[in-house]
């Protein structure tokens, strides 16, 4: 039977590294029957989605004759009558702006799988929001935090990716039968028996060997930096981006002040806001959820054991200047 493992997301759920272990064991997974094509330019499949949303960072030759439909049309004429489980992995699967994957489009390409299972990830929309600013701060790009969740509340979108996650789903539902769907929460996944894999092939029922595959080498790991020794380091450094030496000393400094307290880049209004905007969405997509034996709940963002943004006194910001100062 040929199957195919739709994998849409959501971002910062742990996809970049899925994406690379299975990228990883591309020859291990080929020997028990589950194919993930090496599509190029990198370990995960983005390059199927500029049909519906352009890309200009992959080049042409990538695509092969034909151009992005010439690529689909490749990949179903050769793995769709296949007896073996294909898996394809995007993130902007889930996009909603500034465009969208036409999810009816999307089934009617893969409609000639025997099987299709649809494999959304869900997290928190504070972690999930956060997460998302810390990967535009990255690159340079991230915008005054007041005004990324000012924009997030008002929209339902942090940088063009959805935090309503009840909106994703009745996205997908535009193309793919709800018992195709299946939807887990990030923080399950990860902390569950064979971590973030062995949560990913509970959810789909895909069977590997994980003890046998490869792990990933330290240097390929996608771990976020300090989410508010960032925010602290970027201010300090205005105009010019920090380094990364500066963003880890400011995270030592607040490690020594709150050595067991998780820190966030928003205030506890912020989170409370963020909460409540979308609590009711999330009951919702919750009670539609049908994923196997295990219940699907998002887990919730408890903002207690937090330092927040708004608990930094000028105490903290002339103890985190001086030592700048004398560490330039």
């Amino acid at each position: 039977m040929a199957r195919l493992i739709l994998h849409v997301g959501a971002h910062k759920t742990g996809t970049s590294y899925l994406q690379r272990i299975l990228h990883l064991n591309r020859d291990l997974l080929g020997a028990h029957g589950v194919i993930y094509p090496d599509l190029g330019p990198n370990p995960a499949h983005h390059i199927l989605t500029t049909p519906w949303i352009a890309n200009p960072e992959i080049a042409p030759h990538w695509y092969g004759p034909g151009g992005p439909e010439g690529l689909w049309q490749r990949i179903i004429a050769d793995l769709a009558d296949r007896d073996a489980t294909v898996i394809l992995s995007a993130e902007p699967f889930s996009r909603m702006a500034p465009r969208a994957v036409d999810m009816v489009d999307l089934a009617a390409r893969c409609r000639r799988f025997d099987d299709v299972t649809v494999a959304y990830v869900a997290r928190n929309q504070v972690e999930l929001a956060q997460s998302i600013w810390l990967q535009r701060a990255k690159t340079g790009g991230a915008p005054p935090v007041d005004r990324f969740v000012a924009h997030s509340l008002e929209t339902g979108l942090a940088s063009g990716i959805p935090l309503d996650h009840h909106a994703v789903y009745q996205h997908l539902r535009c193309g793919f039968a709800h018992r195709d769907i299946r939807l887990a929460d990030y923080h399950q996944l990860r902390t569950g028996p064979g971590g973030l894999l062995g949560g990913f092939c509970q959810l789909t029922g895909l069977e590997l060997p994980l003890d046998d595959l490869a792990p990933l080498p330290a240097e390929a790991a996608n771990i976020s930096p300090d989410p508010l020794a960032t925010l602290l380091a970027m201010r300090l450094t205005h105009p010019d981006p920090p380094s990364a030496g500066m963003v880890a000393w400011v995270g030592r400094r607040l490690s020594q002040r709150y050595p067991k307290q998780r820190r966030c880049i928003f205030t506890q209004e912020e989170i409370a806001s963020l909460v409540r905007k979308f609590n009711a969405s999330n009951r919702a997509v919750e009670a539609l959820s049908h994923s196997g034996d295990t219940a699907f709940s998002v887990t919730a963002a408890e903002s207690g054991d937090w330092v927040t943004r708004d608990a930094l006194t000028w105490e903290i910001w002339a103890d985190l200047a001086r030592g700048a100062y004398h560490a330039a």
